[in-house]
């Protein structure tokens, strides 16, 4: 169950609740070993349908932080910033000049789109 750094949970909500930080800490690295380990199991060999192959790694990847993943699942700012705390660092503000270009790029596509367009098939050629 993923870990939740919260007081409590509600009843019927999923995850476990830690209400200390270095608890949290200790349980949500051992759950993202378990992803990990999920990652590289040889499940993945029965699903035979390549999209929802595809879509269920790519979650994996999410949960398990992947920051490149991160950024091209994500559509507006808010979305990443969000993500990046709930997935990459959770109970650590470390990192933050990365995404906070991340979400400048994000913020700039979502105001100017046509121009964004432009620039990213500029830097593509």
């Amino acid at each position: 169950m993923m870990p939740r750094l919260r007081p409590s949970l509600p009843a019927g909500a999923p995850g476990v609740a830690y209400s200390f930080k270095p608890e949290f800490a200790k349980e949500w690295e051992r759950w993202r070993i378990q992803v990990t380990k999920l990652d590289r199991s040889a499940f993945w060999n029965e699903c035979h349908n390549q999209k929802t192959l595809q879509g269920l790694k790519k979650l994996l990847a999410i949960l398990q932080g992947n920051v490149e993943v991160l950024v091209k699942s994500t559509y507006h700012w808010m979305e990443l910033l969000t993500a990046h705390y709930l997935h990459v660092r959770p109970f650590a503000i470390v990192g933050t000049s990365y995404i906070a270009q991340q979400m400048l790029k994000l913020s700039l596509c979502c105001l100017f789109p046509r121009h964004y367009a432009l620039e990213k098939q500029r830097l593509a050629s």
